[in-house]
Formats: C-alpha cells, structure tokens, sequence
C-alpha cells in the first residue's frame, strides 16, 4: 500500500512546480527584523538557503512594513527553544533535495484561505493549536494526515479539503524554519569571526617572515620587501596581503596571508634544469615521503595526524613532466590541507600553501584539471597511502 502512495506523491510532486510569490524578499526580511537588534549586521540571506521554501505554495501579497512591525511574531520567533531551533537545522540537512515540493497543488479556495490566513499569522498573532507533523521518509507517512518529509523536504497534503489549523501549521512551520537557518548560519558565522584574530600589515610582514624562515631557512627581516593589500570580499574578512621579498633588488621570495589562516610562500628563482623533463612515477611516488617529512619537520606535524595523500603532476602532450614540478597535497585529520610543490631537477622545495579547509585545495585541484585539458595536457593525480 505505502508503495502506491508513495509512487502517487512522487508524480504528483514532479508536476507542482510552485514559484515564490513577488513579496518573498519581503517575508524574508521578517525573518531578519525577528533577530535581536545587535545581530542583524551580519546575517546575509542567500537564494542558496531556501531557493523556493517559506510561504510558497501559491502567490501571497503582503506588505514588509505589516510584517516588520509586528511585535507577537517577532516575540514567538526570538523566544522558540534553542532545541527547536536546532531541529530545523538538523533537518535542512539530512535533506537530499535543493527545494521544497508537493503531494498536491492547492486548491483555489485553499490558495484563498491561506492567503487570509497568511495575513492573520503575521498581523493579528493567529497560530496554530499544535506544529506541523514531520516525519523522516515516505513510508512514514500517515495517509490522511499533513506532514513535512524530511529526507525529501516534502509537504505532504492528504487528498481532501485542508482545515484552517493544518494552513497555519505549514505557514508557521515554513516562517520558523527560515528563521532557524539565518539564526543558525549568522550564529555560525559570528563564531568564525571571534576566533580569527585581527590581522594588520605588520602581523602579516611577520608572518611572511617567519614563513620563509621556516620553509626555506632564510631570514629576510632585514630584505627589502613589497605589501599589497586585496579588500576583503565574500568569505574573506579583511583581505588577503600579498608580499615579495626582495634579494639584490629581485624578487626571492612570494608570501600570502589572510585572516582565514590560508597562506602560501613560494621561492623565486631561475630554473637551472630542464622545464620539460622525462616522466618518473616511481620517483614522484618515493619522494613522497621527503614531503612528509618537511611537512612534519616545519610545521610540528605528527605522522599520525596526516590522513591522506596525492602526488600531482602535469603531463605535457608529448609525455613530459610540464615545468619539472610535482606537488604533494596532505589531507589532516582536522581537516586542513597542505601543498608541497618540488622542483624535479634537483628535488629542492619551491613551494609550500596552506589551507585551512581541505576542500579549498580539492577545489583547486579540480581546476586545474580544466586548465590541463584545455591546454592538451594531463593534471595526473595519484592517492598514495600514508605509511
């Protein structure tokens, strides 16, 4: 029986395609005007959140002057229980899907009691009796009963005339959720942001300095050096701070910081080998283990804290090693990503970046396969086992 049900729900699904209605910035903005005053700055609601969530099920209009003023709304939003709070979250993501859909599309005179019922919600403080039923899959389904599918983010509407209370307990499950998701990111976010320390244009000359010392075992205080600062955009804070380090009036050395922890120190230097040199797997595979060891040697890094390991290397067209470089990417087991580049010539270190998340140095990976193949190359990528 659940089987045909569920096979009912899921066609009828794909058919009810519902579009945000013209005022959902509007009734998003509540969900900021909820959050105490001091919290509003930093909150940011992105269509990555909910791209057709909250209040969608057919076209309401309602103004964001009613709903920011109205105080009962704001107050039942701002004193919800933290465990509440927590369980939309939890929700959110144990979903599969990217947007919330249907068993059925509404009926007109449904369209109309909602919208009315919208209106009494925000406005006059009329909730429902008891929440919305939420269960984890289909097969939990009762049939004639409303509820929300978790693992689908599916509203389950049982065929047959939707009472009063069951609209406004998916009207108030929709404006909770919303506001439980910017409550926990902003949340999230300022948390991210107390634990990163400021970082000025002298912390940062240190800190370059002290990453070519311990890289490289040069000591440049002394050197002549260039800063440049980039404004901080997207997940960047305050910017990223790039310096050359100069020898001789040359570039030496290249540094980068920011203040998410990410950097990179590179040396500069005239290749004296080959650039196109003559592939050597094994090789690339057994050095491997002088990576690990610099790794461990500069940064304090203890052999059971690396998890993971890839040897990368571009092959030319023609079957050569491009630029005689090979880089080797540590996964640790906190999650941060390490990049040793070599120089195949002499096996002297050219490179070394830092990434606090792992998955920034996936992502770059993953672009440079693009570039590769772009060009007739191949990034090749070999997973080697930490032993």
């Amino acid at each position: 029986m659940y089987k045909k049900i569920d096979e009912k729900i899921m066609k009828q699904a794909k058919k009810s395609i519902v579009q945000p209605s013209e005022n959902y910035d509007a009734r998003v903005n509540l969900v900021l005007d909820c959050l105490p005053e001091t919290r509003k700055k930093v909150i940011k609601i992105s269509t990555w959140q909910r791209a057709a969530a909250a209040f969608a099920v057919c076209l309401l209009s309602i103004s964001s002057g009613v709903l920011a003023a109205n105080y009962v709304l704001s107050e039942r939003l701002q004193n919800m229980p933290d465990i509440e709070v927590a369980g939309f979250s939890l929700n959110e993501q144990n979903t599969k899907a990217n947007a919330d859909s249907y068993s059925r599309t509404l009926t007109e005179e449904e369209q109309e009691r909602l919208a009315k019922l919208q209106d009494a919600y925000s406005m006059e403080g009329e909730f429902p009796v008891s929440q919305l039923q939420t269960v984890v899959g289909l097969d939990d389904i009762e049939i004639d009963r409303m509820c929300y599918v978790i693992t689908d983010s599916l509203f389950y509407f049982p065929e047959r005339e939707l009472k009063d209370e069951e609209l406004l307990q998916y009207i108030d499950f929709c404006t909770k959720r919303d506001y439980s998701i910017a409550k926990t990111w902003q949340e999230s976010t300022e948390a991210q942001v107390e634990s990163r320390s400021a970082l000025d244009a002298s912390k940062a000359v240190q800190k370059g300095i002290d990453l070519v010392q311990r890289v490289f075992g040069e000591d440049v205080s002394g050197h002549e050096y260039s800063l440049e600062m980039l404004n901080g955009t997207g997940d960047v804070l305050n910017g990223l701070f790039t310096l050359d380090f100069k020898r001789d009036g040359a570039v030496a050395y290249k540094v980068s910081v920011d203040e998410c922890g990410d950097f990179g120190v590179q040396a500069v230097y005239m290749v004296d080998g080959e650039l196109e040199v003559q592939i050597n797997e094994d090789e690339y595979i057994n050095k491997y283990k002088v990576a690990r060891e610099l790794l461990m040697e500069t940064f304090d890094i203890k052999e059971s804290e690396i998890k993971d390991t890839l040897v990368t290397y571009e092959k030319t067209n023609n079957s050569m090693l491009l630029n005689a470089r090979v880089t080797y990417g540590f996964q640790t087991t906190d999650n941060a990503g390490y990049c040793v580049m070599f120089d195949a010539n002499d096996w002297s270190c050219m490179e070394v970046k830092f990434y606090e998340n792992y998955s920034a140095y996936e992502s770059v990976l993953g672009k440079q396969v693009v570039i590769a193949e772009k060009v007739g190359n191949t990034l090749c990528v070999v997973p080697l086992e930490n032993q």
